[in-house]
């Protein structure tokens, strides 16, 4: 009888210590929880550069002086700074120079100058994205000058409206290639028999950098 009472009271104990270990076992490991990691999003400040073919003309059609008309060429190189609003909107910062443009005056047969041809503007750019290909516009203000290395020639500058277009295509969330035109420049001004034309635009290729 002594031993099957022993018996009960050391298989009680042993269910009690199990039990009791098993609870302790569940408060000291609760379910653990997995952290989510957002991915960083790039800035919305971008800034970049590129090359630009330049090209314009310079014409004036006084008949009592025969007038004149300069046709030039040139390639510059592009900086860019812009902040994009959100996804379909940015504004943004455009400074080219081509100096030593090639400029050919008309009306003198195989005669040739150069000139140093500068435009500063700032676009609003509206933006349709498709996947990583964005294609854009550019309407915005800017200033065009030409500086005529002859000093028989009237050095000129313009400003005024700007327009142009392209497209970029995302590389990565922080590089991206692109190709647009932009039209800097068509002046006309009339004085009765007197009349100028003015015209300059650009074609640039290059890389933007996101933040």
């Amino acid at each position: 009888m002594n031993k099957i009472q022993m018996s009960i009271v050391a298989l009680l104990s042993l269910s009690t210590i199990t039990f009791a270990g098993g609870l302790k076992s569940e408060i000291m490991q609760p379910p653990v929880e997995p952290i989510e990691v957002e991915e960083a999003q790039p800035s919305p400040f971008y800034i970049g550069g590129g090359y630009s073919y330049v090209e314009g003309s310079d014409e004036n059609s006084d008949p009592s002086t025969a007038g004149y008309r300069y046709e030039m060429d040139a390639d510059g190189i592009m900086f860019q700074a812009g902040y994009k609003i959100n996804s379909y909107i940015a504004i943004e910062g455009r400074y080219t120079m081509a100096n030593g443009a090639d400029v050919d005056v008309r009306y003198l047969t195989g005669a040739s100058r150069s000139a140093d041809i500068t435009n500063i503007a700032i676009y609003a750019k509206p933006t349709y994205p498709i996947g990583r290909v964005n294609i854009y516009g550019l309407l915005g203000y800017g200033k065009t000058e030409v500086d005529y290395s002859s000093i028989t020639m009237e050095d000129w500058d313009k400003s005024g409206f700007q327009w142009g277009g392209g497209a970029n295509f995302e590389i990565t969330s922080h590089f991206a290639v692109f190709a647009d035109y932009t039209r800097w420049c068509d002046f006309d001004e009339a004085s009765g028999m007197f009349a100028t034309t003015r015209e300059m635009d650009a074609i640039t290729v290059g890389l933007t950098y996101t933040f």
